[in-house]
C-alpha cells in the first residue's frame, strides 16, 4: 500500500494478483521485452469513487511488431501516449490509429481490439469517475478518439507526474491523483486539431457563444448568430447542436433566463428592466418564458427567492 487513502500495487498482468507491499515491481505483458514494460494497480477508497476522477492502472508499455490484443469491456476509459510507433485501435464504430507524438482516448466499457504493425512505446492510464463518461463524450465528440495536437507536453506531462508517483512510492493524496486526471482531461479537450472542419467549426461556435454572453440585450436571431459565426444559416444551426446539444434558440433563452434569475434575486430591478436588460421584446413575452421555464412568473420567483434568504 502506498498512502493511506487508497491502495496501490504493481502486479502481473497475467494472474491479475496484487502483489502487496512492492509498489515498484515491473510487470510484463504479452509481447514485450524486460525492463521496458511496468504499470501500477490502484484501488480508490469508495468516497473517490463517488466523487472524483480515480486511476485504476497506469503505466508503460513496450510492443513488438505483430502485437495484437482482444479485450473484453473492463469497465474504465483509457487514455495513452504514443511515445514512438503508432498503434491501431478498434471499438464499436470507431477504427483509428494513433502515431508518435498522438494521445489516444478509448471507451473501454466496449470490447476493444489493439494492434501494431511496427515496435511501439506508450505511457497509459486506465480510469473512471462519476462524470469520466461525460468527459469521454465531451472529447470524442470535440477530437476524436485520436488528438493529433501540435503541443501535448501538458497532459504528458500529468501523465508522467502520476507514473511517477506510483513508481517511487510517494504517498497518494486521492484529490490531487485526480487533479492530474482532470488536467490530462482538460489539456486533450482544449486540442482538436487546427487542421480539420472539426476545429473550425467548433472555434465558430465557441465564438458565438462569448458573442451571445456580451449581447443578451441584443437581436440575437439565428440570422445574426450565423452572420457572426461567418457561416450560412442552416449550416451553422446544425454545427450549433452538434456541438452544444441545443438549437441557437434554445440556448440564446435558457442564457436569457439565467440571467434574470439573477437580476431578481440579487437587484431591485423591475420586472421591465430585467425583461430590456435580458433581451425580450416586452414584459409579457419575458413572463411567460420564465414561467414555461421554472413554473413560475418573475415576481413569484422573486418573492420566493426573498423567503429563502
Amino acid at each position: 500500500m502506498i498512502g493511506d487513502e487508497g491502495k496501490a500495487t504493481a502486479s502481473s498482468d497475467v494472474l491479475r494478483q496484487p502483489m502487496a507491499n512492492h509498489p515498484r515491481a515491473n510487470a510484463l505483458l504479452p509481447g514485450e521485452e524486460p525492463g521496458d514494460s511496468e504499470y501500477y494497480l490502484y484501488s480508490p477508497t469508495q468516497k473517490m469513487r463517488k466523487a472524483l476522477y480515480y486511476p485504476v492502472r497506469v503505466g508503460r508499455g513496450f510492443f513488438l511488431k505483430g502485437y495484437r490484443l482482444n479485450r473484453a469491456p473492463l469497465d474504465n476509459f483509457l487514455v495513452a501516449y504514443i511515445r514512438e510507433g503508432s498503434f491501431h485501435i478498434k471499438f464499436a464504430d470507431v477504427e483509428a490509429t494513433a502515431e508518435t507524438g498522438d494521445f489516444l482516448i478509448v471507451d473501454c466499457y466496449q470490447p476493444h481490439q489493439f494492434w501494431t504493425d511496427e515496435q511501439c512505446r506508450d505511457v497509459w492510464l486506465h480510469f473512471d469517475g462519476p462524470s469520466a463518461r461525460h468527459m469521454y463524450d465531451y472529447i470524442q465528440d470535440r477530437c476524436g478518439n485520436v488528438i493529433h495536437a501540435v503541443d501535448n507536453k501538458r497532459a504528458l506531462n500529468e501523465l508522467l507526474l502520476m507514473l511517477d508517483v506510483f513508481k517511487r512510492g510517494k504517498p497518494l493524496k486521492e484529490p490531487t491523483l485526480s487533479h492530474h486526471i482532470d488536467g490530462i482531461l482538460t489539456e486533450l479537450a482544449n486540442a482538436p486539431d487546427a487542421g480539420n472542419a472539426r476545429f473550425e467549426n467548433l472555434t465558430a461556435v465557441q465564438g458565438v457563444l462569448s458573442y451571445v454572453a456580451g449581447h443578451l440585450e441584443a437581436d440575437l436571431s439565428l440570422e445574426r448568430l450565423a452572420s457572426v459565426a461567418l457561416l450560412s444559416k442552416y449550416y451553422f444551426a446544425k454545427q450549433f447542436k452538434h456541438c452544444t446539444g441545443v438549437t441557437p434558440h434554445q440556448y440564446v433563452l435558457n442564457a436569457r433566463i439565467e440571467r434574470a434569475q439573477y437580476l431578481l434575486y440579487s437587484t431591485s430591478l423591475s420586472i421591465t428592466e430585467i425583461s430590456r436588460s435580458c433581451g425580450f421584446r416586452d414584459v409579457r413575452t419575458f413572463s411567460s418564458a420564465f414561467r414555461r421555464a421554472l413554473h413560475r412568473t418573475p415576481i413569484e420567483y422573486r418573492q420566493h427567492m426573498n423567503i429563502a434568504e
